[in-house]
């Protein structure tokens, strides 16, 4: 059913916000399960893109960090700092990281 929801909601995100890219961060780690999960959504996003004819990319954790600061290891403080820097106001972490990866996918696809 998760994977049912999901594509739902995703289906209705587009369709409300006229979606034209979607990015994702790569999912990664030590826990299987949770890679598992977030690679059937992964797949699931992909069929969507590709039925919507929706530009996607994908891009790691470190990828991320070293567009934004030159670093690809860097702490979550400077991923915020970055953002702040750019002229954001994120709230936490998951923000910066978000604004860095939009920024990211923007100049990627221009």
């Amino acid at each position: 059913m998760r994977v049912v929801r999901f594509k739902a909601r995703v289906r209705e995100l587009i369709r409300l916000e006229r979606i034209d890219v979607i990015a994702y961060e790569r999912p990664a780690g030590k826990h299987k399960a949770s890679i598992m999960v977030a690679s059937e959504m992964i797949g699931v996003l992909k069929d969507l893109c590709s039925k919507k004819k929706i530009n996607y990319a994908s891009y790691s954790a470190s990828e991320i960090k070293k567009f934004a600061t030159g670093k690809g290891n860097c702490s979550k403080e400077l991923m915020i700092q970055a953002a702040i820097d750019s002229g954001y106001q994120p709230q936490d972490d998951n923000e910066a990281d978000a604004i860095h990866l939009y920024n990211l996918v923007m100049k990627e696809l221009s």
